[in-house]
């Protein structure tokens, strides 16, 4: 039915209207739909990279250098069998001379920091009649190398009383236990670097602690500090790279500054470093790990591990070929990690990867 006084160009002019707002809300959608398939398509892309860059390793005379480096590292376990049992026989001017020896010839040959670092960073017994030996050896010589291990024995008894849990799990009598416990290892610390300031081990046990008392120990002064007195520390190195990872709030940026001013200078006289040269692929192929663009992990991984090998690197390289239904390969990165360290969770994913190898092959 036709409207009273309609003009007669109003209809077409209706329909014509229609077919404008028809037109645009299908171009609108259109355009959408490109969009998010072309969204669709570059994160494919992303997650799936074109080929996979996979090669062993030790594919590089680099990553077998430091292998065979990490693998020849002193053994800890003769280290501790040797200062246990002078300080179970009280020859405590022996055990003096045995870490003066030590400090005299590391502040000469940086790398031989891997000598005694794990009886510093990991002290070999705990209790009071440990406690009670170190302080007996200190009265006996006054000595800076007892106050050391002192300290080393607070800032371990520390982490043990604060557990391998989460901060959510853990109590708030664990963490003011091991806050105390810390305070006393950096108060014997600072005191005794005052006197001799060129004691490397007490920076290592004040490193060990940043973590959970950076208001006390800030790393980038102590970092200066070491770095001044023992450039070329392949320990103070690993600290300060992993502290400037971006999931600890750091940035690749400093992580390629850090390398190339306090690390690169000096591959020279610490071989070992060398390792570092892939730090910064290593930590983009975590990021990718986390995104699960696991293609793009491995190839990441594998460019790193040019320059070196870290078990747990391997570890994540090993989860991201397992995604990828490359068993053999996984396992293969997984046993390379376990023989440079035994870690439990390695462990488990090298049985996980033997057993599913096994039920394919029946």
């Amino acid at each position: 039915m036709t409207r009273i006084n309609e003009h007669p160009n109003e209809r077409k002019r209706s329909y014509l209207r229609i077919l404008f707002v028809n037109g645009a809300l299908i171009a609108l959608i259109s355009i959408v739909a490109a969009f998010v398939t072309n969204f669709l398509s570059e994160t494919s892309a992303s997650k799936d990279d074109a080929e996979l860059n996979y090669r062993p390793a030790l594919y590089s005379r680099h990553a077998q250098d430091h292998f065979t480096f990490m693998m020849n590292r002193p053994d800890k376990e003769v280290l501790f069998d040797s200062y246990l049992e002078l300080l179970d026989d009280e020859a405590y001017r022996a055990l003096d001379s045995l870490f003066e020896d030590f400090n005299s010839r590391l502040i000469e040959d940086i790398q031989v920091e891997w000598e005694f670092v794990e009886l510093f960073k990991q002290n070999p017994r705990s209790g009071a009649r440990y406690l009670n030996q170190l302080e007996q050896w200190h009265e006996e010589t006054s000595s800076a190398y007892s106050r050391l291990m002192k300290a080393s024995y607070y800032a371990n008894a520390g982490w043990e009383t604060r557990g391998n849990k989460t901060i959510g799990e853990t109590s708030y009598k664990q963490i003011s236990q091991m806050n105390e416990l810390h305070q006393l290892a950096i108060a014997e610390l600072q005191s005794l670097l005052e006197v001799q300031p060129n004691l490397f081990p007490a920076y290592l046990v004040l490193i060990s602690m940043e973590r959970a008392q950076s208001h006390l120990v800030p790393l980038e002064d102590l970092a200066e500090q070491i770095n001044a007195r023992f450039p070329g520390s392949y320990h103070v190195a690993e600290v300060v790279m992993k502290s400037y990872q971006p999931r600890w709030g750091g940035s690749l940026r400093e992580i390629s500054s850090y390398y190339e001013d306090h690390i690169k200078p000096y591959e020279a006289i610490n071989a070992p470093l060398i390792r570092f040269r892939g730090y910064e692929l290593g930590e983009r192929g975590w990021h990718a790990m986390k995104q699960r663009h696991v293609k793009r992990c491995v190839n990441l991984y594998t460019e790193a591990f040019y320059w070196g090998v870290d078990p747990h690197d391997l570890g994540i390289r090993a989860w991201c070929l397992e995604e990828l239904n490359r068993t053999v390969q996984a396992l293969d990165d997984i046993q390379l990690s376990l023989q440079i360290e035994e870690d439990d969770w390695g462990r488990g994913q090298e049985s996980y990867y033997i057993n599913r190898l096994k039920r394919h092959l029946d």
